[in-house]
């Protein structure tokens, strides 16, 4: 959009009058329907090009909403900034709205466009949300993929909660079905033309990035952690007395608290039988059995006495990812294929 004189609210009242009069206009002049069909759509054009700063400011207001929508503002070679679109079928609602209800309005010309362009864009929102969340899993990730990410990311962003996880889900699957890394502190970078196994990869990123990002995550957490470790929470072991989540890190720990135990013995904190492998089990919250298996997994865990009874663990993140999997074996449940 292109920028527009100083008196453009004039050219913009200018424009309305002569919207309001092309019902006449046609009677008298016996247009063909083409004919207008034609100058609707030229008066629509002159007027949104007119109204560029409440486009703006409506798109500012929202502008993951907008984005959603397809519209976009971009900067130009001279230092300003545009509004482009895929799609600005809502920023003619808008504009058509305003212009079919101006003579009856009390407020300022710009005010009354920018309420009915944010209004247009609100609705076009709701309705592009509503049909993404009506899609099935896989459905919605074929969808995504032939989608620009920028765009995706925005569909992502109004997707409900149901919605959400099943996606997560299904690209968890997708993507190995086997415990990820997820790295929070900073933007995942794709090349230019990514692969459909980058865009799942992003997409996945993009869900727990949002979601650990978030406000309730933040409280619950005190902040936001630079890295986690994503997994199936259906596979993970429960504890059958509690029916508490096992410690995902089991296979690590049933090397450490048996050292741990014999370290604060040296050092004149009581441990009875640190070594006991009923404890460690209990405490990792898994059956002996299971307590055995831990031991059996080739971890190299690290472990230094730090001279005052405590141990430090040094081990890699891909000792983590073998140790959640490993706490991750509970047979699964056959699960109904996605997308059915």
């Amino acid at each position: 959009m292109s920028s527009v004189p100083e008196d453009r609210l004039g050219q913009v009242a200018q424009g309305c009058d002569l919207w309001r009069r092309l019902p006449a206009e046609q009677q008298a002049r016996d247009w063909t329907y083409e004919e207008a069909a034609a100058t609707r759509q030229e008066v629509l054009r002159k007027l949104v090009e007119l109204c560029a700063p409440e486009v703006r400011e409506a798109m500012l207001q929202d502008l993951a909403g907008a984005e959603l929508c397809g519209l976009y503002i971009v900067p130009t070679n001279e230092g300003q900034e545009a509004v482009v679109g895929e799609d600005l079928s809502a920023v003619y609602a808008g504009v058509r709205r305003a212009a079919d209800s101006a003579s009856q309005t009390e407020l300022p010309l710009d005010e009354h466009f920018l309420i009915c362009i944010s209004q247009a864009i609100t609705e076009e929102k709701q309705t592009r949300a509503a049909d993404w969340n009506g899609l099935k899993p896989r459905a919605l990730l074929a969808a995504l993929s032939s989608t620009p990410l920028r765009r995706a990311a925005r569909v992502i962003d109004h997707l409900d909660s149901e919605r959400t996880n099943a996606l997560s889900k299904l690209l968890y699957r997708e993507l190995g079905d086997k415990p990820r890394p997820v790295l929070l502190d900073r933007e995942m970078k794709l090349p230019a033309e990514p692969t459909l196994k980058q865009r799942y990869v992003y997409f996945h990123w993009y869900i727990w990035f949002s979601h650990m990002h978030g406000p309730e995550s933040q409280r619950a957490l005190g902040g936001i952690p630079r890295i986690i470790v994503v997994a199936d929470r259906d596979a993970i072991l429960t504890n059958k007395k509690t029916g508490a989540p096992s410690d995902p890190l089991g296979p690590i720990h049933a090397k450490v608290w048996p050292r741990l135990g014999r370290e604060l013995n040296k050092h004149q904190h009581p441990i009875k039988d640190p070594e006991s492998k009923n404890r460690t089990a209990k405490s990792i919250g898994v059956s002996r059995s299971t307590l055995q298996r831990y031991l059996k997994a080739d971890l190299p865990v690290k472990l230094m006495p730090d001279g005052k009874g405590g141990v430090y663990t040094e081990y890699t993140m891909d000792d983590v990812l073998k140790a959640v999997e490993t706490s991750s074996q509970k047979k699964r449940n056959k699960r109904k294929p996605e997308g059915s």
